[in-house]
């Protein structure tokens, strides 16, 4: 007997999950790490690339998602350079959209209040001495 593996959607949410998890562990150690060495100036920085990384990522998504298939087709036959990838995502919109949206741009969001909470830690604790 053959076993196959077929991809279903909790397979995909399982793994989502985990790449979530894996994710937002290891930005929120680097980004603690990096807040708690560098100045205020530097920390503020640190949390303003991961919010427009966050923002970023959801515009990428709500693009796709909302983009229409008919329009892309006539540049791909009018062989416009990329025309074909923004095909691929628009069949795949949900996935993408979903990655996008959901995992990238959420994870910033958690990261960013970790690191702004460690922000006001480092801020607390320097006006205590």
């Amino acid at each position: 007997m053959e076993m196959t593996y077929e991809t279903t959607d909790a397979n995909l949410f399982f793994c989502i999950n985990k790449t979530l998890l894996i994710i937002s562990f290891v930005m929120n150690i680097l980004s603690n790490m990096m807040t708690n060495s560098l100045s205020l100036v530097g920390a503020i920085g640190i949390l303003l690339g991961i919010v427009f990384i966050g923002i970023f990522f959801d515009i990428l998504g709500t693009a796709v998602i909302s983009s229409d298939l008919v329009i892309f087709s006539s540049m791909a036959a009018n062989k416009v350079r990329g025309a074909k990838e923004a095909i691929f995502l628009v069949k795949n919109a949900n996935v993408f959209s979903n990655i996008f949206n959901d995992v990238i741009g959420d994870t910033c969001g958690i990261i960013s209040g970790a690191t702004i909470g460690a922000i006001f830690i480092n801020i607390t604790i320097e006006n205590e001495n």
